[in-house]
């Protein structure tokens, strides 16, 4: 039991840097898929 709840904490602060990020790289991505969706 204790170990489930360890390892899912472990899961959360790995995951917190990727959400954090997204925010601000959320229009490159978007913009990226748009040119090769065009160029296709």
């Amino acid at each position: 039991m204790f170990l489930k709840r360890l390892m899912g904490k472990e899961d959360v602060i790995a995951t917190l840097p990727i959400l954090a990020a997204y925010p601000f790289l959320q229009k490159y991505f978007v913009k990226g898929v748009m040119v090769g969706a065009l160029k296709g």
